[in-house]
């Protein structure tokens, strides 16, 4: 196992592949500058390929960043992002010398663990309870936004739905 501080910085070999953080503070969601005004080839988790132990270690730390970033960042989509990002990295087969595994495997092992911290600190109930309002107020706006669009229908085809109708003859002036 190298500890050596280079090696467990995911910046550095995300910047030496000409990419460029998203965000300053978490260094593991990288995009390939073009000069466009929206970049593109977004990479949720950019980490360096390593021995599983170095690996998890780096995963770790991109853990704690991306965490301690989250309420800079525009609020829990570029966590979810990384969190799915990590969980695909860490399904793929382990095998033999260096990968993204063991970062992805320590990234999620410390989300898990404050994420239990949370359940046990007793907060969880509320922030649950919240999310789940959240998404009945969405779903609440989606349904009244169809209601408000199929009355705009109704209404624009009711006009032509109460003529009489003439079934190919020429009414008689």
């Amino acid at each position: 196992m190298n500890h050596n501080s280079s090696t467990h910085s995911p910046e550095a070999a995300a910047l030496s592949k000409g990419r460029a953080r998203l965000y300053p503070a978490i260094s593991c969601v990288t995009f390939v500058p073009n000069g466009a005004i929206y970049p593109t080839q977004f990479n949720y988790f950019d980490v360096p390929c390593e021995d599983y132990s170095d690996g998890a270690l780096t995963g770790a730390k991109v853990a704690w960043e991306a965490l301690a970033a989250s309420a800079d960042v525009g609020g829990p989509g570029v966590l979810e992002s990384i969190i799915k990002t990590a969980a695909a990295v860490a399904a793929e087969p382990v095998g033999t010398g260096h990968s993204r595994v063991g970062a992805a495997v320590g990234f999620l092992a410390a989300i898990s663990s404050v994420l239990y911290d949370a359940a046990c600190a007793g907060r969880i109930h509320a922030v649950m309870a919240e999310e789940i309002s959240g998404h009945e107020a969405a779903m609440q706006t989606d349904l009244d936004d169809m209601r408000a669009h199929n009355k705009a229908f109704i209404a624009s085809m009711m006009p032509a739905a109460s003529k009489p109708a003439t079934r190919g003859r020429r009414a008689a002036h």
